[in-house]
Parts: structure tokens; C-alpha cells; sequence
């Protein structure tokens, strides 16, 4: 289960066809596990990530954006490789009859390692997503 709240700025020297812009935020991510043996709970921290848009013609796009995020336990950080970091890929089209139509690949790759009473313990989550939106 995972939370995002973010903002942005785009830039404004940059000119059609092309447009980026800077995002931040926060997010928090948990996992549903059985009897606490695998797994992790309440992460989360800030995240920073460049968007790029490209306009093609008055009816497709293509954006493209990178993001890395430091990983919290709560209100204090954890080692420094807990991390993480994902990049998606996304083509939407406006269609003849005015609805757009979008299709996303998403990647990302969330590294938790944490000190426990044996030495450090590192949970990893790989995951990719591909989407479809079609727009009423």
C-alpha cells in the first residue's frame, strides 16, 4: 500500500514541443505480511524526480520521468542504501472524438535495510506495471 503527495515547477524557458518541470513530495509505502517474518511497514520520505514531456503534432505525447527517494523509518532516516528509485515511460493520445488514451510502463526498485539485533536486514521490492487509461 503506498501514498504520494507532490509538487511541481515547470520550467518556463523551455518551449513547445517540449516541456520539464522539477517534482517533489513525500511518499509512504507499507506491506501486509503475515506474522512479521518478511516484509516492512510505515517507510516512507521525500522524493525528488525530473519530469520531460514531448508534444508530438495537437494529439500525442510522450513523457518520461526519473525519481529517486531516501527511505525513512518514521521521522529518522535509515542507512544510506535505503533507497528508492523508479522510472516510468508513458504515450497518450487525444482521440478523434475528443477521449484520451494513454499507456504507461512503470519501474521501480524500493531497498530497506535496517539494523536489527543480528546485523543490518535488507527487504527489496522490484516491481514493474503497465497500464492502459482510456478517458470518458
Amino acid at each position: 500500500l503506498g501514498f504520494n503527495a507532490r509538487l511541481g515547477y515547470v520550467f518556463q524557458g523551455i518551449r513547445n514541443p517540449w516541456r520539464a518541470s522539477l517534482m517533489g513530495g513525500i511518499y509512504y509505502n507499507t506491506m501486509f505480511v503475515s506474522g512479521s517474518k518478511f516484509g516492512y511497514s510505515g517507510v516512507g520520505g521525500p522524493q525528488i524526480f525530473p519530469v520531460v514531456r514531448r508534444q508530438f503534432g495537437d494529439r500525442n505525447n510522450l513523457v518520461w520521468y526519473l525519481k529517486y527517494s531516501p527511505v525513512s523509518n518514521g521521522l529518522s532516516f535509515l542507512k544510506l542504501t535505503s533507497r528508492e528509485i523508479a522510472s516510468g515511460l508513458s504515450w497518450g493520445r487525444t482521440l478523434k472524438n475528443g477521449h484520451p488514451l494513454s499507456v504507461a510502463f512503470d519501474y521501480a526498485n524500493l531497498i530497506v535495510v535496517a539494523t536489527g539485533k543480528t546485523g543490518d536486514i535488507t527487504a527489496a521490492s522490484t516491481s514493474y506495471s503497465l497500464g492502459l487509461g482510456y478517458g470518458f
